[in-house]
């Protein structure tokens, strides 16, 4: 039984499968799901949530382990069709909070809360807002409209709905000390690949997608200015395989497959090490970080289509 499909039922049933099975991550991580029902550990690995953010991806406040509210509140956004790969990938995607951040630092597209402070015409919350923090509020107003949410797919909703004539900020909570300025985002990443923003940050940022170790943001955003900025399956091969597979000669008509098969051949070196003690992490780190070969060769249609089930987005080239 898929891994994917034993998380999703553990979090939306408490479903846990009985007997063993021959894989030891599979195995493993069963073994973490008896030991929450039996309240033999919490909820959040503390070390295990450290290793989420690294020295690069810091951000305010640094979400570790998504709460047990956000990862059923992940269900709201989708429909349950029984696609357990979406549905896993659904609530894996809160995981990617440092990432857009990191993503947003390296493209200058953050401003300071105190100067949301000071210009915002109109806050939207779920959660109480601090009113009297804020110096310019006007009822009805969308000159600046400040956005807070936890969510990762209310900011892919921001950036889907983003209007180029005002301006929107974006902040995980009230706390922050920063907030990403949606127009800047979208524009940087509209010059910079011939795609729909909200699918290149989904790309980049490993929303919902099995890259979080094999590439950083920072990283992936410096290989392609070497190399065509198409958003194609090909291009994101090339550029998250650059430096980690070696092959004496390529053709460039073969390349994708090239590097695909070798990165079979030695698949077994990208994995992660560590003891995690929260199913959620280990879930994470053991089936997000690394892609499998199969996994490699789909995963710009994988990102295509969750992000359509997430905000309805079907045309992913770039805004006129």
């Amino acid at each position: 039984m898929d891994a994917h499909k034993l998380y999703v039922e553990f979090v939306q049933h408490q479903k846990i499968p009985t007997g063993h099975f021959a894989d030891e991550n599979t195995e493993r991580l069963i073994q973490l799901m008896r030991a929450t029902e039996s309240g033999e550990q919490k909820s959040t690995d503390k070390k295990a949530g450290e290793s989420l953010v690294t020295e690069s991806e810091t951000v305010e406040t640094r979400p570790n382990t998504p709460t047990e509210d956000e990862l059923s509140s992940a269900f709201d956004k989708i429909s349950l069709e029984g696609d357990f790969i979406h549905e896993c990938d659904t609530l894996i995607a809160q995981h990617s909070r440092p990432r857009i951040d990191a993503l947003a630092r390296n493209i200058d597209a953050r401003v300071k809360m105190s100067w949301v402070h000071a210009f915002a015409s109109s806050v939207e919350s779920k959660t109480p807002v601090p009113i009297d923090r804020y110096e310019t509020l006007v009822s009805g107003s969308s000159r600046h409209t400040h956005i807070v949410s936890n969510s990762v797919l209310d900011f892919l909703q921001c950036l889907k709905n983003v209007a180029m004539e005002n301006i929107t900020t974006f902040a995980w909570s009230h706390g922050a000390t920063k907030a990403i300025h949606i127009q800047k985002f979208e524009q940087h990443l509209l010059k910079r690949f011939q795609s729909c923003a909200a699918l290149s940050t989904v790309v980049i940022a490993s929303i919902g997608l099995p890259l979080h170790e094999i590439i950083k943001a920072p990283v992936y955003l410096d290989s392609v200015r070497r190399k065509g900025n198409v958003l194609s399956n090909k291009n994101i091969i090339k550029t998250i395989l650059d430096k980690k597979i070696h092959i004496e000669k390529i053709n460039s008509k073969l390349e994708e497959n090239q590097l695909i098969e070798e990165y079979e051949k030695n698949e077994h070196l990208f994995d992660v090490t560590g003891t995690f003690t929260d199913v959620h992490m280990f879930m994470f780190k053991h089936w997000y970080s690394y892609p499998t070969a199969i996994e490699m060769k789909t995963l710009l249609e994988r990102a295509k289509g969750n992000l359509t089930k997430w905000t309805g987005i079907e045309d992913f080239s770039p805004k006129k």
